[in-house]
């Protein structure tokens, strides 16, 4: 089987991370955009669910088979996965106390709600998303980290779930009873939106996402190994993925019922097609994808640095384009010499050392 690159994955996961920044800036941009620019912006929280499908697609790629023919460790694995998001996820919020001293300091109120000291402690541990805190705090996006830990924690008990399924069919109906799954929670909670509930639903919403991601690494290996009519199954899968999509906008079917099968649909055709026609991504859109995650950590921070120097409403154009040029320089800067060189020396410590000596 040829060795995939990921470079069409990773660099949609760049403009994942874009769109959940638009998302979160929205407001601001309203006298500066379509109509229809703003509406898909407005829904840029479905980059979250998209991001999960991804991730577990991407963790099952790579520790799997390592795992299910016990060459795979679960500490070193639980390790490189620390390593890749708690480094950028502390840095930023040692940061974010940047926020509460600024505001106490100039004599304005300090939302606790937010801020306060028990909520650090819970993202400190990364377990912000896990029940002990109710409300978001701090770095508003790292809710998703907690419930990203707690997804690679659970990932081995996933497999469990995953190795008795032994064939394509018995993979497809996992992944639709999974999708009916998040969709009956939803519904039985009566939220309107996936994005309700957080960030106590998160668990559920993004771990059982988490484990779609999975699903689909396993149906794609399967098709890359008995499959020759790659180019048909890329070309329904397209069909099959605008299909739903328009379904659920004219039909106006909720979004925590289509946006887990709509991504796990749009991984599985991407990863197809990058091995299937040897598709070249162009380094900038890869560089974009590698930085994603500090874009995605950043965002929020930088956010409301510039909310306590700018009015309520919108903003001038100026302000946004400064916005999203100190975004992409600080997410580069991030990324080079916190997320790189952290990861390289956590994994050398603990991982390739104990290597060493065993």
């Amino acid at each position: 089987m040829k060795k995939q690159s990921l470079d069409l994955l990773t660099s949609i996961r760049g403009f994942a991370a874009l769109w959940v920044v638009f998302y979160h800036i929205g407001g601001r941009l309203d006298e500066h955009l379509h109509s229809s620019l703003i509406s898909f912006f407005s829904v840029g929280y479905l980059a979250v669910d998209l991001f999960f499908i991804l991730s577990g697609f991407v963790i099952a790629l790579s520790y799997q088979q390592a795992f299910l023919s016990k060459k795979a460790r679960f500490r070193d694995f639980i390790v490189k996965r620390i390593a890749r998001i708690y480094p950028l996820h502390v840095f930023v919020l040692l940061l974010y106390l940047i926020i509460p001293l600024a505001f106490y300091a100039t004599g304005r109120e300090v939302d606790l709600n937010r801020f306060s000291v028990g909520s650090f402690v819970a993202n400190l541990f990364l377990v912000n998303s896990w029940g002990f805190v109710s409300t978001l705090t701090w770095n508003i996006p790292s809710w998703s980290i907690s419930v990203e830990f707690l997804s690679y924690c659970l990932f081995p008990l996933m497999l469990l779930l995953v190795k008795p399924l032994k064939g394509f069919f018995g993979l497809l109906i996992s992944v639709l009873f999974s999708c009916a799954l998040l969709a009956f929670y939803f519904h039985t909670m009566d939220f309107t939106s996936i994005d309700d509930g957080l960030p106590l639903s998160g668990v559920t919403r993004c771990a059982l996402e988490f484990f779609i991601g999975i699903l689909t690494w396993n149906i794609y290996h399967r098709l890359m190994l008995v499959s020759s009519e790659r180019g048909l199954i890329c070309s329904n899968l397209a069909a099959l993925f605008v299909l739903v999509v328009l379904c659920s906008y004219y039909f106006r079917i909720p979004e925590f019922v289509v946006i887990a099968l709509a991504s796990a649909i749009l991984v599985l055709l991407c990863a197809l097609l990058e091995v299937s026609y040897n598709i070249k991504v162009p380094v900038p859109l890869r560089w974009l994808g590698d930085i994603s995650f500090s874009v995605y950590m950043l965002h929020y921070l930088l956010r409301d640095v510039m909310k306590m120097f700018l009015p309520e409403g919108q903003t001038p154009l100026i302000w946004i384009v400064l916005y999203f040029a100190l975004l992409i320089v600080l997410s580069h800067l991030c990324f080079q010499y916190v997320e790189k060189k952290s990861q390289k020396f956590l994994i050398n410590k603990f991982v390739n050392r104990a290597e060493k000596t065993r």
